[in-house]
């Protein structure tokens, strides 16, 4: 078997891949009974993964960062009904850092005034925010309104006249949530308009250095 530490868009986890397969079916013993992770974890969860075989258990719970995490596979565990553990099986891994993560604090892609020009984001693990703001040219509106491309996939720029860019610098602890804004009306100088802000995020070097887009109107 093989035991290590992973991470995705959800959180932290371990992934445990066995030697063995099934053929899609549930394993033969209950997981809880035969495996265990210490030190104690809030809101654990283990489960299966499937695929054309099974032959990988994932643990999910309240894992934190740098964490060392004990994995341990009692005496008598067995994936398909057939091989069984003659011994228990223990190993240590070390949970990796958050991954990077860089999101605007409302849901949905349309933002009205109602509550002011003021767009909240959110970010973990990111150094750097490069942003550009476009302003739609106001006879291209109703087009872009009643357009199921335009809709799903955003106002293309040259429709749309660039108004403001540049990058901002976010200062937090590794793992740590930070919080910021960006002031439609500052940035462009009016508040009227039907505008497009577009984010560009830049992990800290200790997660990696992919980039990646958000964006909103």
């Amino acid at each position: 078997e093989t035991v290590y530490s992973d991470r995705d868009s959800t959180g932290l986890r371990i992934i445990v891949r066995f030697s063995e397969t099934a053929d899609g079916t549930p394993p033969a013993t209950d997981l809880r009974d035969y495996l265990t992770v210490s030190p104690e974890v809030k809101n654990l969860s283990i489960a299966p993964r499937y695929g054309a075989w099974y032959d990988a258990v994932e643990i999910k719970g309240d894992f934190k960062p740098l964490e060392k995490i004990t994995v341990t596979l009692k005496k008598g565990f067995s994936i398909n009904g057939e091989n069984t553990l003659e011994k228990g099986v223990s190993r240590t891994v070390l949970m990796p850092n958050y991954q990077a993560k860089l999101k605007f604090s409302e849901e949905g892609k349309y933002l009205t005034p109602v509550r002011g020009t003021t767009v909240g984001i959110e970010a973990v693990n990111v150094k750097e925010v490069r942003y550009s703001l476009l302003r739609l040219y106001e006879n291209n509106i109703t087009v872009s309104m009643v357009s199921d491309n335009y809709t799903q996939f955003g106002v293309p720029e040259h429709l749309s006249q660039l108004v403001s860019s540049g990058e901002v610098k976010l200062t937090a602890a590794l793992n740590e949530k930070t919080r910021g804004a960006f002031d439609i009306a500052s940035l462009s100088g009016t508040k009227r308009g039907v505008f497009l802000l577009t984010l560009n995020g830049v992990p800290t070097p200790e997660v990696g250095n992919r980039e990646w887009e958000l964006w909103n109107i």
